[in-house]
């Protein structure tokens, strides 16, 4: 394996132990640029405890990027300094693969996207002390590129009377949303208002969710399959949210897919009801792109759970719409049961 130059993506399925505790790249520092500072094996603990030293007095005031020192030793911690990483030994060996065999630590800079936008990698001299290596890496152009997120737009699923019913649903039956958190060794649901605020309506008459699901299976499956080539079999409920002014409504950068409760998900689904009934409140995806999804009342945005994504709050009235997750029965992994808080 080459080492991991420039353009390059950190594989999002890396997840290295930190006491016990996995420290995820994909949730823990969802959509962020990162320096990530690797600690090789043959690096002599009092070199990297110099170098890390010496190298992170540098760092700029304004350098708001996470710092995740990556070690494979616990004995190097540096309180202040970033987060250590204490590795099993498969991170350290997927991000220095292909190295040349007398680099004993790399600094490798992250964005958003997790791709990798520079490295430095650093050799012991005489002292010894670690220096910069001369070898060059290859690198990928840096051509900038408006990437779009890659989404799937279905216009026209739901028209104004369906928009107004569950509108109505929602205004008479709510409750808070929340988010599932650990509590005495359980999975325990409850309300975090700095990760989200919203209120939502669980759709629950039998006669409802049969017209409606009749709708989504004839107007958006189809598109999911030819889009995707993912044959949909399976959805996890509907439900009607509100994200209201008055409360700051909104829902901090996350994935649909990175709990215990939420690993089965493949495909998120979400309808707009009142799009031009409110200001804020708009969709985007930061991996990809700042600029926000503006898309018309009954149309439905299908992503990929594995995308993180948010909704600014929302500044003026009040936001409506239908969300729903999609799998398959011939999965592996299945809903998990939680109580609540």
């Amino acid at each position: 394996m080459n080492p991991i130059t420039t353009g390059d993506r950190i594989a999002d399925f890396v997840r290295p132990r930190s006491n016990g505790q996995l420290i995820q790249l994909y949730k823990d520092y969802c959509a962020q640029s990162l320096s990530l500072w690797v600690i090789g094996a043959e690096c002599p603990d009092e070199v990297a405890s110099l170098w890390l030293v010496e190298t992170t007095a540098g760092r700029q005031p304004d350098d708001a990027r996470p710092l995740l020192i990556t070690t494979e030793r616990s004995s190097l911690r540096l309180p202040g300094k970033g987060l250590t990483v204490v590795d099993d030994g498969l991170y350290i060996a997927y991000l220095m693969a292909g190295c040349d065999p007398a680099t004993m630590a790399s600094i490798i800079e992250v964005n958003a996207n997790m791709h990798v936008t520079a490295r430095r990698d650093f050799i012991a001299n005489d002292e010894p002390k670690l220096v910069e290596s001369n070898r060059p890496l290859s690198q990928a152009p840096q051509s900038p590129v408006d990437r779009p997120a890659p989404i799937l737009v279905v216009p026209d699923v739901l028209d104004s009377t369906w928009c107004e019913r569950l509108i109505r649903l929602c205004e008479s039956d709510n409750e808070p949303s929340g988010v599932l958190s650990q509590r005495d060794g359980e999975l325990v649901y409850q309300a975090d208002h700095a990760i989200k605020s919203r209120l939502e309506h669980r759709i629950q008459s039998s006669d409802l969710m049969t017209e409606l699901v009749a709708v989504i299976a004839r107007r958006v499956l189809p598109e999911i399959r030819w889009a995707s080539c993912f044959n949909v079999t399976r959805y996890e409920g509907m439900k009607v949210v509100r994200y209201d002014a008055d409360d700051q409504g909104h829902f901090s950068v996350h994935r649909d897919n990175d709990g215990q409760d939420t690993a089965h998900r493949r495909f998120a689904m979400t309808i707009n009801l009142n799009q031009p009934d409110y200001q804020g409140g708009e969709l985007s995806f930061p991996e990809y792109s700042q600029r926000p999804c503006h898309l018309p009342t009954g149309t439905a945005v299908v992503f990929s759970c594995n995308l993180a994504h948010q909704v600014s709050e929302v500044s003026t009235g009040q936001r409506y719409a239908l969300v729903s997750f999609f799998y398959a029965e011939d999965q592996d992994l299945t809903p998990v049961q939680y109580r609540q808080g």
